[in-house]
């Protein structure tokens, strides 16, 4: 029979037992016992004045009336000592009949003995059919005999006849696919009647069949027609079937079943047509998957996110703007523009010690002494240009200092690469199986493009960040390979106890091997994220010194406040000295504090504020396993091992991300990629 796939409306109709009786049949009128005579005429008439000729290019053998020409398969009954005549059609590439060619009909199968076809080949006549005759023995059983030509680019065409004797004919299985897949072995089975049909799909192997027989699908994926001969008149059945994977025919791929029924009874010697829906299992999916997603974070930084990465990107190339800043001010806007020595304008971390300083108080007397010391243009650039001389001469003389610190260049680059690639290891844990969206005769429903629906009923499977996957890539080439840039794992739930990045989905899977994951929120403390970026990766590279490992310990290393002190205050006024050492000493705790505050307050939490699911329109592609080896779980049933693969890039997975900063912000748009495999 034709391979094909059904579309809903064809879902509804397949639903319903599919049966013919007799209308399948090639011929209704047996074979007429002949005298040698009338043989040697019948042979006369057929003699060819002139050799066999050459298969036309582009030929194709179809059935012929009552067969369909549609079907590469007739089904066909007959009595025992009885006979058929078998007609094969040849049509020439542009359709009309191709003459004088000779066609072979060969008994491929069979157990019924004594049942044999008058001649193995026979040539066409004016209108492209060649013919034979099959005649039936007297034991019960089915022969499967196949039409073919010299050419063997052209399809064979294949009859099906069952032998049965009188009060008995064949109960002919057919089947069509619900699902896409790949079968190459079909198993019938044949229930008693009354047998339910969820008792074999929930646990086929619990049931004792009357009768089975496998199939083969045809090379091309036709299904098989399975005839059982004999079915004794007022006989029905219950029918199950089991589909195998072409390349491993372990592995179930489809299962269908219809009950019983009295218009599936064999009555009046007449054969029985029933069509199976073979319905693709669903992979089991339940377990925990490690997952690798990245993102492209720089696009989505709003500007208080920024001014962190901004700082950073001067803690080499202009350490002394680092603390106290650089850039000039939009006299519109407010806004820092950079300039000609400041490439990367930042308040430094003296802006964010008098953002977060009181007006009263003692620390109210510390910010306004802070907002002299800047108001004076003199003493802003002698402490930044002190900061500066002092460092440079620490890298200078400092042997341990890796040489791309010692070039000062501006680091700003290496933490946007990182930010562009920003990689996180996670687990996606699915707790329960997907199951079918069923229609009113419990048939799988089917998206617009065909592909059937199957959903999580409740919203429990685990979405939890685990650790950040980082390279710090200063000093490599371009093109360097990934060693070059040694990798960095920060766990974001160890930063702090509210740090936990979890989240809970449910989704859809199409056809059994795409993976739709519905929007669902994070909580994810993304200020605390970039600190650490900092803190764990950045600040010990530049001083090569893991125990150098926080905003606290480079701002010790960075600014001796005695020497500071003592250079400012050479250049200003006399006295100014202790006032310098103790402003200094204050401001790199302030500022520490300041900026830890200021970024553990930038939190993602609640509903709509970190919302990440696959893109609308695309999902995830599922793999099984490369081979099924020995006893896996659920077998025989697939698996899925892969979500995606990491290459080639095409392969990879997406993300829609939307994050809003505050609630009543609009949502910034962020793309990403993932890919996972079972643990």
């Amino acid at each position: 029979m034709t391979r094909f796939k059904l579309s809903p409306p064809m879902l509804l109709a397949s639903s319903a037992l599919m049966f013919s009786l007799a209308g399948a049949a090639c011929t209704d009128e047996p074979v007429q016992t002949t005298s040698n005579n009338d043989a040697n005429g019948m042979m006369e008439n057929n003699r060819q004045t002139q050799p066999p000729g050459e298969v036309p290019a582009n030929s194709k053998l179809q059935h012929v009336e009552p067969c369909s020409n549609l079907s590469i398969i007739c089904t066909d009954d007959v009595t025992f000592s009885a006979g058929r005549k078998l007609k094969a059609q040849l049509l020439s590439g542009d359709g009309t009949p191709a003459s004088n060619v000779s066609v072979k009909f060969e008994i491929k199968e069979s157990d019924a003995d004594g049942t044999n076809l008058s001649a193995a080949n026979a040539v066409t006549d004016e209108m492209g059919i060649a013919e034979t005759d099959l005649r039936a023995g007297t034991d019960i059983g089915t022969v499967r005999v196949f039409a073919s030509t010299s050419d063997p680019t052209v399809s064979p065409i294949e009859f099906v006849v069952s032998v049965n004797p009188k009060d008995a004919s064949s109960f002919n299985v057919n089947f069509t696919e619900v699902g896409d897949t790949d079968a190459r072995r079909v198993e019938a089975f044949l229930f008693p009647e009354g047998t339910s049909c969820d008792a074999f799909l929930n646990n086929p192997r619990s049931l004792t069949a009357e009768y089975s027989q496998p199939g083969d699908a045809s090379a091309a994926g036709d299904l098989p027609t399975i005839p059982f001969a004999g079915i004794m008149n007022g006989t029905t059945y219950t029918v199950g079937a089991r589909a195998f994977d072409r390349t491993n025919d372990e592995v179930e791929v489809a299962v269908g079943c219809i009950p019983s029924s009295d218009e599936t009874r064999v009555s009046n010697g007449m054969p029985v047509n029933v069509t199976v829906p073979l319905i693709k299992n669903l992979p089991l999916m339940v377990g925990e998957y490690d997952v690798v997603h990245q993102f492209n974070l720089v696009d989505a930084l709003p500007d208080n996110i920024q001014t962190i990465i901004n700082l950073i990107g001067v803690v080499v190339s202009d350490p002394g703007a680092f603390i106290i800043g650089c850039g000039e001010k939009d006299p519109v806007t407010g806004e820092l523009m950079a300039t000609d020595d400041c490439p990367a304008p930042t308040e430094g971390l003296i802006g964010l010690v008098i953002d977060v300083l009181p007006t009263d108080g003692t620390l109210g007397e510390l910010r306004d002494a802070i907002e002299g010391f800047l108001g004076s243009d003199i003493a802003r650039d002698i402490a930044k240009d002190t900061i500066n001389d002092a460092i440079g001469d620490f890298l200078a003389d400092a042997d341990f200092i890796p040489q791309w610190a010692k070039d000062g260049v501006n680091i700003t680059q290496d933490v946007t690469r990182t930010l562009k690639n920003f990689r996180v290891a996670a687990t996606l844990r699915i707790v329960n199986e997907p199951k079918y969206l069923l229609d009113d005769n419990g048939m799988p429903l089917a998206d617009e493009q065909g592909r059937l629906i199957a959903t999580w009923e409740t919203k429990e499977n685990q979405h939890i960040w685990e650790d950040i996957i980082l390279y710090w890539r200063r000093g490599c080439e371009e093109d360097a390979p990934p060693e070059c840039g040694e990798a960095v794992e920060v766990d974001p739930n160890n930063i702090s106890d509210d740090m936990i990045v979890e989240g809970v989905w449910d989704g859809s899977v199409l056809d059994g091997n795409v993976l739709v994951i519905n929007e669902h929120s994070l909580s994810l403390n993304y200020g605390t994220l970039i600190l650490t970026v900092l803190e764990k990766v950045v600040i010990p590279q530049i001083f090569d010194d893991p125990n150098i490992n926080s905003v606290e310990a480079m701002l010790d290393e960075l600014i001796d406040c005695e020497s500071l002190s003592t250079t400012v205050a050479d250049a200003t006024i006399s006295g100014a000295k202790g006032i310098v050492k103790t402003l200094c000493t204050q401001l790199k705790g302030q500022a520490s504090d300041a900026l830890r505050d200021y970024a553990e307050g930038l939190v993602f939490e609640g509903d709509e504020r970190f919302v990440i699911g696959t893109p609308a329109g695309q999902g995830c592609a599922l793999y099984g396993p490369d081979a099924y080896v020995g006893d896996w779980q659920g077998k025989p049933k697939p698996y899925i091992e892969r979500m995606g693969k990491d290459e080639p890039a095409s392969m990879l997975c997406n993300w829609d991300v939307k994050i809003k900063y505050n609630a009543d912000s609009e949502p910034i748009l962020l793309d990403g990629t993932w890919n996972g495999k079972l643990k």
